[in-house]
């Protein structure tokens, strides 16, 4: 919790000088599961908007169909780290991102969405799936 923490905070404290240099609103960032303690989930830079998503892999290896089963865990660890105070789910979806597909795939997101009551603000995070297969 302390690690999530730490690397909370260095994101809001540098988030804004990273958008007045062009670099992503968000940096790299990998974690690993109690569960899956053999596996590194890797989290690209990038803006988590439909133009700049966040790509989610797995260090090493392709994700496979069982792998499935921590996409969305290890994508709500994510959002958990960098989602300001205060913010109510809003919504799950998916869409089709912008952005090339790195192989021949569909390039689709998925969208995890948050109202922030004290100022009305609406954040949705996009993650890029297309390269995670499914049933």
């Amino acid at each position: 919790m302390k690690r999530h923490l730490l690397v909370a905070a260095m994101v809001v404290a540098y988030s804004p000088l990273m958008v007045e240099s062009g670099a992503p609103k968000y940096p790299a960032f990998e974690l690993t599961l109690g569960d899956a303690p053999g596996e590194k989930f890797l989290f690209s830079a990038g803006d988590a908007s439909i133009d700049s998503p966040i790509f989610v892999d797995i260090a090493g290896r392709n994700p496979t169909v069982a792998d499935d089963k921590y996409r969305m865990r290890v994508e709500k660890r994510w959002v958990s780290a960098h989602l300001p105070k205060g913010a109510n789910f809003d919504y799950y979806g998916s869409a089709e991102c912008t952005v090339k597909p790195r192989k021949d795939e569909f390039p689709g997101c998925e969208i995890i969405a948050f109202e922030i009551p004290a100022t009305g603000e609406k954040v949705a995070y996009y993650f890029y799936v297309g390269h995670w297969p499914f049933e």
